[in-house]
């Protein structure tokens, strides 16, 4: 997958994104309950480009690579990477 990952608007907006544990864990459960994980059991997932425009907030940059992992890990992603 060629993305940033990086969602400003509908169910996942990042901007707006709480990254807390809980709010991680809570938004990946609203992700699920809405059908909008794809099935990803088995697969492993690539992302190049993640987080390449890293213009602003640096310091949710971690939180927002640890959503990412979780939510790919609860689509049933075999492996997680982003480069």
């Amino acid at each position: 997958m060629f993305s940033d990952l990086i969602n400003n608007q509908g169910e996942l907006n990042v901007n707006r994104l709480d990254l807390s544990e809980a709010g991680r864990e809570q938004k990946v459960k609203q992700l699920r309950e809405a059908r909008l994980l794809p099935d990803l059991t088995g697969h492993g997932v690539v992302v190049h480009g993640f987080l390449r425009e890293k213009t602003s907030s640096p310091d949710r940059f971690p939180l927002l690579e640890s959503f990412c992992r979780e939510a790919f890990e609860a689509a049933g992603a075999a492996s997680v990477d982003l480069l």
